[in-house]
């Protein structure tokens, strides 16, 4: 997936984003490569999710295809945004290397 926006602000395309601790609005579009989903171009949407980060972590986000997917897919809900991994970061990796990657 790529984020878009973050709190309604675009961001440019890049591996991790630094974010202060709380609730930030995260606007992310899925880059799936399967050639086997039959899903139109108008149901390929980006979704918009408030997630709330901790000092001290670093979140990796992902999109995750909903399963069983139905043939062809009829709406935008064949996916959805998740926090696959949460990383504590250690204090001398804070500041700088503490980022939200995406």
């Amino acid at each position: 997936m790529m984020i878009l926006d973050i709190d309604g602000i675009p961001v440019p395309p890049q591996p991790v984003y630094e974010l202060p601790a709380g609730t930030h609005t995260i606007k992310v579009a899925a880059l799936i490569h399967a050639p086997e989903l039959d899903v139109a171009l108008k149901y390929r949407t980006p979704k918009t999710r408030m997630l709330s980060f901790k000092p001290g972590y670093r979140y990796h986000l992902a999109a995750k295809i909903k399963q069983p997917l139905p043939q062809p897919v009829l709406n935008t809900d064949y996916w959805q945004v998740v926090s696959w991994k949460k990383q504590e970061v250690s204090c001398e990796q804070q500041g700088k290397n503490n980022k939200t990657s995406g």
